[in-house]
């Protein structure tokens, strides 16, 4: 329900004044570019592998199991692009729909079918073939073509010195901020030593290692997704995102990655929300108090490890008030150092920037939306005074400005809403790009921008809950 609408000039610098006062720049930490097909793929691979990948009996994005499979898809469905091709997959109608209108300062882009599930390739000598030609397509393909997007490096875990090598040859390119995995062909979760190789080349490198979730079950080899075993719908599926989140944060604090590796940083990317940490937190303190003979490496609490080593994306979001007492518990853990902004676009359950933002307390803001992203990787994060975006001026205060919200009274989620402005629907045409921006190829009046749903529509968290299948947009 990304409604179309038509908006003049005027309206979209009032958008972007709005989004000034709550932070300073917007880094969007999980954004699911995707290839058209896996032919497109190709062209990268060496013939050898090119001509094996082309029988027809070879799949590319393998590792998918039933209980994964969400009925209405996983993708909004006004998210396809206008010419064809896969959600995701047209950098122009990316920046239509989220770049611009949102003011994204950079995109990480992590991938989808194809560069999340590479892990669950068997062939270990295909799944380096597949990545390194994945990795080749992102850079020509979308980071050679808008200077706001940043890469994520796909990696062939099936054998970790592998996946150390790719690393290291991207290490020059530091518009790869980060290795992605999701698929985990091996039994231990990724703090295990056997993984070393990776996390040495990771730490020298100035890169964290990114886990995204709902992927490590879909290797043959792999455990289940769930701690009890493997669900059967995909809303147990879906549901339990989080648990696989905390069996690695444990693995890496418990095998001493962050004794040995200090600067390194784990990222769970769409962590299943983000209020699991407190209390897992809690757990892990208690229990090392009376275990930690097991693990003398360890020299700190879990949860001091945590704050300083491990960063969790925010997508999705379940809270709709900066008072909610679960984020009261998350800050004693100094949440607002170690979140991170994510929208998850495209997929059906994707965060609205100032929605989700506005739900959170003050004091977090400007770092969830750009300060901790631009900290956790040694690469080209930017957040500083000097960035086009972050550039922009305010109005003086007088008529037409309004106070900032850290020194006015509490503003209404409605107000927030990318959505309303003084009543108005707030939206930029796709032919009026937003100030000092120059119109992305491939836009134009010919199609309108579509809009996120407002707050009252979809929000995140207990209002999502309360909407139908219907009105999610799910449902054609």
């Amino acid at each position: 329900m990304w409604t179309s609408v038509h908006n003049s000039r005027a309206s979209a610098a009032g958008a972007s004044r709005e989004r000034f006062r709550m932070y300073s720049a917007l880094i969007d930490c999980d954004v699911h570019e995707d290839v058209p097909n896996e032919a497109a793929i190709l062209p990268y691979m060496s013939a050898e592998w090119r001509e094996f990948a082309s029988l027809g009996g070879v799949m590319l994005a393998d590792g998918t199991k039933s209980f994964s499979m969400n009925p209405w898809g996983y993708h909004r469905h006004d998210s396809v692009p206008p010419d064809g091709g896969a959600p995701g997959s047209s950098l122009p109608f990316l920046a239509e729909q989220l770049l611009d209108p949102h003011d994204v300062t950079n995109a990480v882009l992590t991938g989808d079918w194809m560069s999340l599930y590479l892990g669950a390739l068997a062939n270990p000598h295909l799944g380096r073939e597949t990545a390194r030609a994945l990795n080749d397509y992102r850079a020509e393909h979308w980071l050679d073509q808008d200077e706001r997007l940043l890469g994520s490096i796909c990696v062939p875990v099936q054998v970790p010195e592998w996946a150390a090598d790719e690393v290291r040859a991207r290490a020059d390119d530091t518009r790869f901020v980060q290795a992605i995995l999701s698929s985990n062909p091996h039994s231990f979760a990724f703090g295990h030593p056997i993984f070393d190789p990776l996390h040495r080349a990771l730490a020298e490198t100035g890169r964290p290692f990114g886990i995204h979730s709902l992927g490590q079950s879909a290797a043959s080899a792999a455990p289940a997704h769930l701690a009890g075993g493997s669900p059967v719908y995909y809303v147990e599926y879906h549901g339990g995102g989080g648990q696989e989140m905390m069996s690695q944060a444990m693995s890496f604090i418990y095998n001493g990655v962050f004794e040995r590796y200090p600067d390194l940083k784990l990222v769970l990317i769409e962590a299943g929300s983000v209020a699991w940490v407190a209390p897992f937190l809690k757990r892990l303190d208690t229990d090392f108090k009376g275990l930690r003979r097991e693990v003398p490496w360890c020299k700190k609490l879990p949860s001091e490890y945590f704050a300083s080593n491990i960063r969790v994306t925010t997508q999705p979001f379940d809270h709709d008030r900066a008072d909610d007492l679960m984020l009261k518990a998350l800050d004693d853990y100094g949440a607002e150092d170690f979140l991170l902004f994510a929208t998850d676009y495209p997929h059906w359950d994707a965060d609205v920037p100032l929605r989700a933002l506005q739900a959170m307390p003050r004091s977090w803001r400007d770092k969830v939306a750009c300060r901790n992203a631009a900290t956790t990787s040694k690469s080209r994060c930017r957040h500083d005074r000097n960035h086009s975006w972050a550039r922009r001026r305010l109005p003086t205060r007088g008529a037409g400005a309004r106070r900032h919200p850290s020194r006015g009274t509490r503003r209404s989620a409605e107000h927030w809403s990318p959505t309303r402005q003084g009543g108005r629907a707030a939206r930029v045409r796709a032919d009026v790009p937003p100030q000092g921006r120059a119109a992305p190829a491939g836009t134009g009046s010919s199609r309108a921008q579509l809009r996120w749903p407002r707050a009252q529509e979809v929000g995140s968290g207990a209002l999502r809950a309360r909407l139908s299948v219907a009105q999610m947009g799910v449902l054609a």
